[in-house]
């Protein structure tokens, strides 16, 4: 309907503030207070829309967390509570809000000690049994002092309970207090002094002072501090007198601050007083006697009882059990004796058995030199107080002294190193049996703390192996019972260094060229380990390597050792060696060559060697022997002649080296057959020479062949370098100016030697005429002849 009609509407927005706080009490301040007296907390809080009373208010301390006080404010909007905190620095916090949800706090600080301590007085002077007469002045002087506040800041109030309250004092800084006085009634006064602090706690101390003349009193018993134990009889004494009156007629009371009223009879005429009083209460009495005369006036004496309490009876246990002769007996108090008065009590002990009592034992052991198998004991146990003078009841035990089994001192393995050849023996220590019975053994054996069922002394090594723990057990035994067993220190199995019988160099003999072989034998191992011996090697004594062979730096007439250490992998055994002489090797030659391939008969033959070697290192010289199908011909040279050989035979050459001492192999060569030679032609000529075309024309040539065969050549001829038949002559084909030529083949009917060619130019022939024909044969002038 607004928005219909186009009106506005103001809105008002009030907006909240937020409360006010403030501390009263305590102030900023720091101040000290207790733990056990409630502080004042006081505050003020407001706020502009709120009323106090409608303001959510707490208190709350930084040590004590949220205070359960009052939560509301009355209308003036100032909150008062009270709290109790706890030692220690405070920030006390007084929280408020409003309705509106707006908080405000304030914060004090406040120091809380420890709870108050309570102020100490005395009063110093007069005596508390002092009295004088009527109107004579009197000081009174005490001390006090507090442990929280300066002595000074005591309040100290002086009493009478006759005349009421006597006055005021200051303490000075060192506690000292006075009060002067001159006009107390005649009476027995009590004089009070009480001190009071700043937070109420006080202290009181008093003092019996007498106006006139008292009765005089002295208390004979019992003795101030006496003891006597409960039960007793106590035993109460004392003397009066008086300037006035009789002995007879002074009133006279005894009381007990424990049980009251003890005895009211008077004094004799010797004014002397004393009577029996049982059953005292347990605990420290103090014990006063009042004197007082027709005057009113008294006196009061005082002294201290102490009715000792006795401590019941304990219980009392025998042990070990069962308790054999090697244990000392003791006596444990399983209920402890409980002394009435609060006291410590102590105990003591009496031991008998077997008939006979030990009077030297006053402990709560016995000593098992006293007891004796089969024997029963017995300890009585009375208790006493700290105090030494009241015993109360005893209590007593009893217990048989078994069988001790007997005890060895421990058990020696042996050898400590140990291998799997070694017997181990089991030896047992000092052997002990309290009951003097006779000690045997049982053994067990363990091998890696498996019981391997050998119970005799000694194990061999058949029962256990390298690197196993054996260890052995012994159980001493009376025949009755068996002690405790021991165990000896273990033995681990060590390993068996191996060993071997003997060493052996290969080859024999053995040369600079061989490889040397270090072989041994008879490699044992008693724990199976497998063979991993070692070879070192010496040539001359000079070391020379390691491993099982030796290829070099060794020659003919050196001495070669090999020394071989057995080895399992673990330990190495006892090295043994063994040499030998390296023998002279003989030369090598590396070949044997016979050139040149192809011979002939002029050829000459060479026999090379190839390089040759010494392994000791000596010079080599060369032999050489020469064979002609297959027959030594006795020549040492290396050289052979072609007019030494002929065709067709097998030639080969064989080469010895020698180093001076002994030859190496032989070498023989390739072998050559002498091949046949070709012929040859020296020169070729045509005739005739000149020559025209009508000639018949002739090859001829000189022939040689180093074999001696027949020469059969062969010619060929060529007409300007044309074929033109073969044969020795030729007679036609060719005219003036050709070029004849005539080729002629050595051959000796095995092999051709080298062509050779000679040549000839054709001369010009001369032209011939057969005939002459005129014609026509009938001519006439007009003929024209031809």
């Amino acid at each position: 309907l607004l928005s219909l009609c186009g009106c506005r509407i103001a809105e008002e927005v009030e907006t909240n503030a937020p409360p006010k706080a403030s501390i009263l009490q305590p102030g900023e301040e720091e101040v000290l207070r207790y733990s056990d007296h409630p502080i004042t907390l006081e505050g003020l809080v407001s706020d502009e829309e709120d009323p106090a009373q409608r303001l959510v208010v707490h208190w709350g301390s930084s040590l004590d967390g949220p205070l359960a006080l009052e939560a509301t404010a009355p209308a003036d909007g100032e909150v008062r509570s009270e709290a109790l905190l706890s030692t220690g620095e405070h920030t006390i916090e007084l929280f408020v809000e409003d309705r509106g949800g707006k908080t405000a706090s304030a914060s004090a600080l406040v120091l809380i000690g420890p709870p108050n301590g309570l102020p100490t007085c005395e009063i110093t002077a007069p005596a508390t049994t002092a009295a004088d007469e009527v109107g004579e002045p009197v000081a009174f002087a005490g001390i006090v002092s507090d442990v929280d506040i300066p002595s000074e800041a005591l309040s100290v109030s002086w009493s009478s309970d006759v005349d009421g309250e006597l006055g005021h004092s200051e303490p000075s800084a060192e506690g000292a207090v006075g009060l002067g006085l001159s006009e107390l009634s005649l009476a027995t006064h009590i004089i009070s002094m009480t001190a009071t602090d700043e937070v109420g706690g006080s202290c009181t101390d008093s003092i019996g002072y007498t106006v006139g003349d008292p009765p005089l009193i002295a208390i004979t018993s019992p003795a101030l501090g006496e003891m006597i134990n409960e039960g007793d009889m106590a035993t109460f004494a004392a003397t009066v007198s008086d300037t006035e009156d009789a002995p007879t007629d002074l009133s006279i009371s005894w009381a007990s601050d424990l049980d009251g009223e003890l005895s009211t009879a008077g004094a004799d005429s010797m004014g002397e007083i004393s009577f029996l009083q049982p059953d005292l209460s347990r605990g420290l009495h103090n014990i006063t006697m009042t004197a007082t005369d027709s005057d009113g006036l008294y006196a009061i004496a005082s002294t201290g009882l102490i009715v000792n309490g006795l401590p019941s009876a304990p219980e009392v246990a025998l042990g070990p059990n069962p308790a054999r002769t090697k244990n000392d007996l003791v006596a444990t108090i399983t209920t402890e004796s409980v002394d009435p008065d609060g006291a410590e009590v102590t105990y003591s002990y009496a031991w008998s058995g077997g008939g006979r009592t030990v009077p030297e034992a006053t402990t709560a052991i016995l000593s098992n030199e006293h007891t004796a198998k089969g024997e029963l004991w017995t300890v009585e146990v009375t208790p006493t107080d700290a105090d030494g003078l009241a015993s109360g009841p005893s209590a007593s035990a009893t217990i048989a002294i078994e069988n001790t089994a007997p005890m060895v001192s421990g058990a020696t393995l042996s050898p400590t190193i140990a291998d799997e050849a070694s017997t181990l023996t089991c030896a047992p220590g000092h052997a002990m049996d309290f009951d003097g019975d006779t000690v045997t053994f049982k053994h067990a054996w363990t091998v890696d703390g498996v019981d391997v069922g050998v119970t005799a002394s000694t194990l061999t090594g058949a029962h256990f192996n390298k690197d196993q723990v054996v260890a052995c057990t012994i159980t001493p035994t009376d025949g009755t019972n068996d002690g405790g067993p021991t165990t000896s220190d273990s033995v681990t199995i060590s390993n068996t260094a191996p060993s071997i019988v003997a060493v052996s160099i290969g080859p024999d003999p053995a040369r600079a060229e061989d490889t040397l072989t270090c072989g041994h034998s008879g490699f044992a191992d008693i724990d199976g380990d497998v063979d991993a011996s070692t070879a070192t090697w010496a040539i001359n004594g000079v070391a020379a390597g390691n491993g099982d062979t030796l290829a070099s730096g060794f020659v003919g007439g050196d001495t070669v050792s090999c020394t071989v250490t057995p080895d399992d992998g673990t330990d190495q055994g006892t090295a043994i060696s063994g040499g030998t002489t390296i023998a002279n090797s003989a030369p090598v030659l590396a070949s044997a060559t016979l050139t040149p391939d192809p011979a002939f008969g002029d050829s000459t033959l060479a026999c090379a060697a190839g390089e040759s070697a010494d392994a000791d290192g000596h010079a080599v010289d060369l032999t050489y022997a020469w064979t002609v199908d297959g027959a030594d011909i006795g020549v040492n040279t290396n050289i052979l002649s072609g007019a030494q050989v002929r065709r067709d035979q097998s030639i080969s050459c064989t080469i010895t080296p020698n180093d001076g001492t002994e030859d190496g192999e032989s070498l023989t060569s390739n072998a050559i057959t002498i091949s046949n030679t070709p012929p040859s032609i020296s020169t070729v000529n045509i005739s005739p020479d000149p020559a025209t075309a009508s000639n018949t024309l002739t090859c001829g040539w000189s022939h040689s062949d180093i074999d001696g065969d027949a020469d059969l050549s062969t010619a060929s001829w060529a007409i300007n370098g044309s074929d033109a038949g073969n044969g020795t002559t030729l007679a036609s084909g060719f005219a003036g100016g050709d070029t004849v030529t005539c080729s002629v083949l050595p051959h000796d009917g095995t092999d051709s030697g080298e062509p050779v060619r000679g040549s000839l130019s054709i001369d010009n022939t001369a032209p011939t005429l057969a005939s002459v024909t005129l014609s026509p044969a009938t001519a006439d002038e007009a003929t024209t002849l031809t």
